[in-house]
């Protein structure tokens, strides 16, 4: 009687240490989020909304993931009142006209477009490389603030065409 409970409990045991190695490797591999409802991270490419012109592209630039994250989703956030971001990038020097680094200084020019062909722009200054992302952020916030302003303003008995910033 005392070797059959002794199976049992061993048998119990083997279960047990399968179930959790089974679980571990469930975890591990990753498999358990194929299960979820997964949401979009917009980290793999810009979004046809934010387009990038002039000397040096998206590719040039090589973006990091968060970067390309944090204008995806300020685009998206703004996207009832801007319906398209274009960056102008050239090099702010002949000097700078090689490969992109953290430092190197690029000539930005933005333009946020509305539904009502209306335009913010930026006038042109010079960012380093690794300022631009944060730079782009700020703007369109700032341009949302002024947009916004102007439009109140007028209201809807006039259109605007183009403001600066």
């Amino acid at each position: 009687m005392r070797e059959h409970s002794q199976t049992g409990r061993n048998v119990l045991l083997f279960l047990l240490l399968l179930a959790a190695g089974g679980a571990l490797v469930l975890f591990r591999t990753d498999v358990v989020g194929f299960f979820k409802a997964s949401s979009p991270t917009y980290d793999k490419a810009l979004l046809p909304a934010v387009t990038v012109s002039g000397a040096y592209s998206v590719e040039d630039l090589r973006l990091s993931p968060a970067e390309i994250q944090k204008l995806n989703v300020s685009s998206l956030i703004h996207r009832d009142i801007f319906t398209g971001i274009g960056l102008t990038l050239n090099p702010a020097s002949k000097r700078a006209a090689g490969p992109v680094g953290s430092t190197t200084p690029l000539d930005l020019g933005l333009v946020f477009k509305t539904e009502e062909n209306s335009e913010v722009c930026c006038w042109p200054r010079t960012v380093k490389r690794r300022d631009l992302v944060p730079h782009v952020v700020r703007s369109l916030e700032r341009a949302k603030e002024l947009y916004t302003h102007y439009r109140k303003e007028i209201g809807d008995r006039r259109s605007i065409k183009r403001l600066y910033l």
